[in-house]
């Protein structure tokens, strides 16, 4: 649909704000809830040739410790485990460390930390459902009980250089485990 312009004073009528709320921002798709705590949780059939990008927000609502966090993308139930490059800027305001780690090769996306108190993940996907490099750029927060309950961020970025074309994805910490939920949109097409 091409831009509209609309001049001051101008009445805009059903069908055009039903065009412009239809062409525009993002789509929500799913909320998908973990209840039982598992190691692993994850969802599949979400990324379809409907949109092309998209934006998820985790929401954990609880987990066994403070513990990392990795994601893998899933074709028909099927997680990659290899071939993902990762870059994952960690910070504790309170204290002042910055730190930075990242990967050419690895098993999964470096999401961050899962906290035990509270733990916010949202970041972008891009291309995820083509038969072209995934990318992933966001933002994980947590209150970090190991450190009196100061808050942690990580700026996490990576993609995944292959040719699947992923319908879903699973998260896993390093040990133990979460609850919580996933919020899925897709970004309307222009």
């Amino acid at each position: 649909m091409a831009d509209q312009i609309f001049t001051a004073g101008q009445v805009l009528t059903a069908a055009q704000m039903t065009a412009l709320q239809t062409n525009i921002g993002l789509t929500y798709i799913d909320t998908v809830t973990w209840s039982s705590g598992a190691i692993t949780q994850s969802f599949d059939s979400k990324f379809t040739s409907s949109f092309i990008n998209y934006r998820l927000i985790l929401n954990v609502t609880a987990s066994a410790a403070d513990l990392g966090l990795s994601a893998k993308m899933r074709a028909a139930t099927v997680a990659t485990s290899s071939g993902y490059k990762t870059l994952t800027f960690n910070a504790y305001p309170t204290i002042g460390d910055v730190a930075a780690t990242g990967s050419n090769s690895a098993s999964a996306f470096d999401m961050g930390t899962v906290s035990a108190v509270d733990t916010v993940v949202s970041f972008d996907l891009y291309r995820p459902q083509t038969a072209k490099i995934t990318v992933l750029n966001g933002m994980c927060d947590n209150i970090q009980t190991a450190f009196s309950n100061s808050i942690q961020w990580f700026d996490i970025k990576g993609h995944l250089n292959d040719t699947t074309a992923y319908d879903g994805m699973q998260f896993t910490l390093n040990s133990g485990t979460f609850t919580g939920s996933a919020v899925i949109y897709g970004y309307r097409k222009v």
